[in-house]
């Protein structure tokens, strides 16, 4: 399995704090099944800042640990971009980190709602080539409350992640009810881990797949974590489903 959304790097954003932390964490990874990290650190204007070279520099130094310990992970680079007005000028001067170098990127919104004018500010990405996957979409307030509003940014041509812990339950019923609705409505492409620790938050997917399985079968949950993310770290298209407009219709009455 190749996990997209980890926060494995030590002792840099809100992760591990220690390198030997850092190598359990990977050690939990590989008993899950993973054998490709990407390690994206939060890239926060006025709270995280890491020049590109900094990740590049921890990244290298966590794989030769690895190497050390003999354990047979490969970790590749990237962030998780916080969304702000001018993340397309960094991205194009090349002061963030997109995923291994690649046209996706990870882009994280506020925890309570999208920005004024999302579909625009998105599609200013999808135009210049640049796919956003939209990290922890389920966790979003407005999200949870109407997951339809991820439709029309799906179908100009971005991802949607959610997290494994959130379809266990970790982050509560609202998190876990609104997963499996975009797990169902084809408003999810890829599952990650954003793992931070061992315990609070680990480096698990099996959990999170398991339960996708019974919502939308195995063959198309085992993708979220294999095909679709081997695409994504390959810099290759992704060939999504769309979302499905008739039931997306019906939710906000169900709920």
């Amino acid at each position: 399995m190749i996990d997209t959304h980890t926060h494995i790097l030590a002792a840099l954003d809100d992760g591990p704090q220690t390198w030997n932390q850092a190598i359990e964490m990977c050690y939990m990874a590989y008993e899950d099944g993973i054998r490709t990290i990407v390690a994206t650190p939060h890239i926060l204007p006025g709270i995280f800042v890491y020049p590109p070279q900094v990740i590049l520099e921890k990244l290298a130094y966590l794989q030769t640990l690895l190497q050390e310990e003999r354990l047979d992970i490969t970790l590749l680079p990237g962030a998780e971009l916080h969304a702000d007005p001018d993340l397309l000028t960094k991205i194009q001067k090349q002061q963030v980190l997109s995923l291994n170098h690649t046209s996706y990127i990870l882009l994280e919104f506020s925890f309570s709602r999208f920005p004024p004018r999302v579909e625009e500010y998105v599609g200013t990405f999808i135009h210049q080539g640049i796919t956003p996957i939209i990290a922890h979409a389920e966790r979003i307030k407005e999200v949870q409350a109407h997951p339809q509003k991820l439709s029309p940014l799906v179908r100009r041509g971005a991802l949607v992640q959610v997290t494994s812990m959130s379809l266990t339950g970790g982050f509560g019923p609202a998190a876990q009810r609104c997963a499996a609705l975009l797990l169902q409505h084809n408003l999810c492409h890829i599952i990650a881990s954003d793992a931070h620790s061992l315990q609070r938050r680990p480096p698990l997917l099996t959990p999170g797949v398991d339960v996708a399985a019974q919502l939308i079968g195995e063959t198309r949950a085992r993708a979220m974590v294999t095909t679709i993310p081997q695409a994504v770290v390959r810099g290759e298209r992704v060939k999504n489903l769309l979302p499905l407009p008739s039931i997306l219709r019906q939710i906000s009455s169900e709920r």
